[in-house]
């Protein structure tokens, strides 16, 4: 049954993987791959090393990118499952807990697109299902599974480092912590340690550019969730009707008396979820400890049946959630053209929730941000196919934003265009080319700055896309001639880590 869940998941993820074009960021981690190193501004290095070994085998199509989103989504209905059988759960449990895992429209929308987010609910639930393993008597040697697991999860994604912390709080905090008085335990956090050691030895060298990254975001970009947010948040994401789930989930962990042995897990994971309402975090932050919640409650669940005789009232709920899909499956992953989508929004009644602080279009940011790329290069390549040939060998494109930049560099090909720099992110540290600079490409920005940088400011054009943000649409696009300051010095003025 657990296959069936599973081959439904990609057939279900891969129906959708050329509906739109590609993802910002998308772009961006293709051009983080094409500069391989131990750490980037905004993420680890470790998704970015996969994705380049993906790409170097299959290359840079959608189909080529998407194909591992999809399978690590499909990793995740296991892991749900196979936590209910590790939590004491029999096969109705392990059912319940995949399809919740299956129809969760952030698990559905996470698998949708290539971004460390995918494998970020593999290393928390790894370690998760290693805890209860050892709750159940396992080999102590578990331990260096879970500081591998801890070691690569944080080269993934720092957040991991908030996981761990908060589940070794919950392990010291209930009986737990007996299983961590072992040589292996320490091993684990050598193990760990080591693993994560070349990343830190990068943010030092470059004077910790995550820090500076992580404040500017919280300050100046990322909105600022409220409680009732957040819990909003929580209830979409999950799904409505399996948020119940996921809430009982949480509250077996803590009290159930037949889930004693597993108390750390509910204690880490409330830590966990305290810490993200208390940063105004979005909402999908916490959505890696989904199926954990779910696997919880799903042995809850089938617990009360046993004692109730209501089979045929939970086998109607399971069927509620499969038959569910269907309506949450076009706002969770990208299936219907943007004009059928946002009248099918509109007739839910659903709305975007907002995760920056952007003016928003017809669509919600996850899906506005797939559009107008090709347009947007196809434009700044006109610009630039219509200077001299003299000119053309001394010129540079500078984008806004890493998702401009990226784009711009991965449809040269299509759309011949120069070198590409931008002062957002790991495009700051790439630096912008070698050489005499005596012409650049402005894709954005304001009149009157580029005629302070720049003796000549020639408009070339205004790339426009109804669906895109509103922020990347009525962008003009000017060529910059005779720059005030080296051009190594004004690009230094426009670093910007957010």
């Amino acid at each position: 049954m657990i296959l069936l869940f599973v081959l439904v998941k990609l057939a279900l993820q891969f129906l959708a993987i050329q509906e739109y074009g590609y993802f910002r960021d998308e772009f961006y981690y293709l051009a983080c791959a094409r500069h391989l190193a131990w750490g980037y501004v905004d993420h680890p290095p470790l998704s970015i090393a996969v994705l380049a070994l993906d790409r170097a085998v299959f290359g840079e199509g959608l189909v080529a990118l998407r194909w591992m989103p999809a399978v690590c989504g499909a990793a995740v209905i296991v892991l749900a499952a196979a936590l209910a059988r590790e939590l004491g759960g029999r096969s109705w449990a392990q059912v319940l807990a995949a399809v919740a895992a299956l129809v969760a429209p952030v698990c559905i929308g996470l698998a949708s697109t290539y971004s460390m987010n995918i494998f970020e609910p593999l290393f928390w639930m790894g370690i998760a299902l290693a805890m209860a393993k050892l709750s159940n008597g396992a080999s102590p040697r578990t331990w260096l599974a879970i500081g591998a697991l801890a070691g690569l999860g944080v080269l993934d994604k720092h957040s991991t480092a908030v996981f761990v912390g908060a589940f070794v709080v919950g392990a010291l905090a209930t009986s737990f912590r007996h299983r961590m008085r072992c040589k292996e335990f320490a091993l684990g956090i050598g193990l760990a340690l080591v693993l994560v050691a070349p990343h830190v030895a990068w943010q030092v060298a470059h004077g910790w550019p995550t820090l500076q990254f992580l404040r500017n975001a919280q300050a100046s970009k990322n909105y600022l969730v409220s409680p009732l947010e957040f819990l909003r948040g929580q209830i979409e994401s999950s799904h409505p009707l399996a948020f119940p789930l996921l809430v009982t989930g949480l509250l077996a962990l803590l009290f159930a008396p037949r889930l004693r042995a597993y108390r750390s897990l509910g204690v880490g994971a409330l830590l966990l979820i305290v810490f993200m309402l208390l940063q105004h975090a979005k909402a999908y932050y916490v959505a890696p400890l989904y199926p954990l919640l779910f696997a919880a409650g799903a042995v809850f669940v089938e617990r009360w049946i046993a004692s109730t005789r209501t089979r045929a009232v939970a086998g109607a709920y399971v069927a509620v959630l499969v038959g569910t899909c269907a309506i949450v499956l076009p706002l969770a992953t990208p299936l219907l053209p943007p004009e059928r989508f946002v009248a099918y929004a509109a007739h839910f009644g659903v709305e975007s929730v907002k995760s920056e602080r952007h003016e928003m279009g017809p669509l919600p940011q996850y899906y506005a941000d797939m559009f107008g790329w090709r347009e947007l290069a196809h434009d700044v390549s006109l610009a630039y196919l219509s200077l001299p040939e003299a000119e053309r060998a001394h010129c540079m494109v500078f984008a806004q934003n890493y998702g401009e930049a990226g784009a711009i560099e991965y449809f040269a090909r299509e759309f011949p265009a120069p070198p590409v720099c931008s002062g957002h992110n790991n495009f700051f540290l790439w630096g912008i080319p070698s050489g005499e600079i005596e012409v650049v490409i402005v894709i954005g920005g304001d009149r009157n700055e580029l005629l302070e940088a720049f003796g000549e400011v020639v408009d070339a054009g205004v790339h426009r896309n109804a669906w895109a943000m509103p922020y990347e649409s009525e962008l003009a696009i000017s060529v910059c001639r005779q720059p005030r300051l080296p051009p190594e010095r004004l690009f230094a003025l426009t670093v910007h880590y957010e």
